[in-house]
């Protein structure tokens, strides 16, 4: 393979590109899908080479996560404008770095604990000029909404590293703000905020009677909650009130509870669909009834469904494709419905949008004191509508 740099001749970016490579790798195959070895070739330097500059893989997984943050800490900290200015300059950014936003929502769960509270405070400093800049622009908004806008307006841009859309830059960038720009501009939320938040503490989390409906279900909430790689079989067992090789009575292992999952999961998605377009009176209806059925299918199994699919990456290639294509004819069926309400949008910007609005909601409810809050399945759904467009804009005209 070729290397950016001659393996004789030491670049002075060395370092750089190295983390380029693993930001790279860890998104497209996940974290505990790459090797030392794999980065080094895709940089044309041997993992001897590779060890001059880390430690083991954690170490650059640890440094490529802190410079993702240090990426928007320096966009956000060299914008002097108002909050038009920050948005143009971070939708700019994460369409040229589309790694950057996975890396702190998902990979860094690899790490342990201590580095993970460190990355978790580091994002928030680098944030700060954006949340200042956004209540800025909406003074009477209370610190608890303001939050909700802050990591619904990252999510936007993070949704770049969801998918493939490589449309004309400067349409796929005008999508991106407008999408953040709604985002920042709803209203609903001030209007019902006021009342204790959600208890804290978990409800009881019955299991079903069927061992093997339990030990999926238990297998769910664990890996939503602690991660695929973290999670295992004697685990499952445990939750699931039987023993770990009891479980292979059911499994043939946890790739297969895993893809079992993620099918029944979209099983389940497609036929809240159905429903939705056999009830619908026009194509912007049947999308708000499929917002509203994928918000609320998020928030009512507690869990983060959409952490539970950032879980693919570790099955085996053939179960990911397969998944994965179901995933995307479902995410087709959004896009269909948004070009039928607002005609004028292209399929890959309609792609964007879809993409922003799901990772919206996904991100929102990986986040656990914001999982409390009130009426959060009516803000996901205020803000889903916001990014697709679901208002009651003059240039939005529904084709039926």
């Amino acid at each position: 393979m070729t290397g950016l740099g001659s393996p004789t001749t030491r670049p002075r970016n060395r370092r750089q590109q190295i983390l380029a490579a693993a930001a790279q790798r860890f998104h497209t195959s996940g974290y505990h899908n790459v090797s030392m070895t794999d980065i080094a070739d895709a940089i044309g330097i041997t993992a001897a080479a590779l060890y001059r500059h880390f430690r083991g893989k954690q170490d650059l997984l640890l440094a490529t996560v802190r410079d993702a943050i240090d990426q928007v800490s320096e966009v956000v900290g060299q914008t002097f404008g108002g909050i038009d200015e920050m948005l143009g300059a971070l939708a700019t950014s994460s369409m040229q770095s589309r790694d950057a936003g996975i890396l702190w929502e998902r990979e860094m769960a690899h790490l342990p604990a201590d580095l993970r509270h460190e990355l978790r405070a580091r994002l928030l400093h680098a944030v700060a000029p954006l949340r200042a800049a956004i209540g800025h622009a909406r003074p009477t908004l209370p610190p608890d909404d303001l939050d909700v806008l802050l990591w619904a307006v990252l999510a936007v841009f993070v949704s770049t590293g969801y998918h493939t859309v490589t449309p004309p830059s400067e349409r796929f960038r005008e999508r991106l703000l407008e999408a953040a720009h709604a985002v920042c501009q709803t209203t609903a939320l001030p209007q019902h905020l006021s009342g204790a938040f959600r208890r804290a503490g978990k409800p009881a989390g019955l299991l079903p009677v069927s061992r093997r409906e339990a030990v999926l279900t238990a297998a769910m909430r664990l890996y939503s909650e602690h991660g695929y790689q973290a999670v295992g079989v004697d685990e499952i067992g445990a939750a699931a009130g039987i023993t770990g090789p009891s479980v292979y009575h059911h499994f043939s292992g946890k790739n297969a509870i895993l893809t079992t999952a993620l099918a029944r999961c979209l099983e389940a998605m497609f036929f809240d669909l159905s429903g939705a377009l056999y009830a619908a009176e026009s194509y912007g209806d049947a999308l708000d009834r499929v917002l509203r059925s994928y918000v609320r299918t998020s928030t009512e199994h507690g869990e983060p469904i959409g952490g539970l699919f950032n879980e693919i990456v570790s099955l085996p290639i053939a179960e990911q494709d397969a998944i994965l294509k179901v995933q995307r004819d479902y995410l087709a069926e959004w896009v269909a419905l948004l070009i039928g309400h607002r005609p004028a949008l292209t399929v890959d910007e309609a792609r964007v949008l879809v993409h922003a609005a799901v990772t919206v909601i996904n991100s929102l409810m990986r986040i656990r004191h914001l999982r409390r809050r009130p009426a959060l399945e009516r803000e996901l759904v205020e803000l889903g509508r916001a990014v697709l467009g679901l208002g009651a804009q003059a240039e939005v005209q529904d084709r039926s």
